[in-house]
């Protein structure tokens, strides 16, 4: 990418009222993201 910096995981998408499920894939998302924030 422009910036150099590395993507940490796909872009997460979720409209209007979330589902159980998409609640999960949020928190998941910030537990991967923190990861590679504290790895880097």
């Amino acid at each position: 990418n422009k910036a150099g910096m590395k993507i940490a995981s796909p872009a997460l998408t979720i409209n209007y009222v979330p589902t159980e499920e998409e609640i999960q894939k949020c928190y998941d998302f910030g537990k991967e993201f923190a990861k590679s924030i504290i790895a880097s």
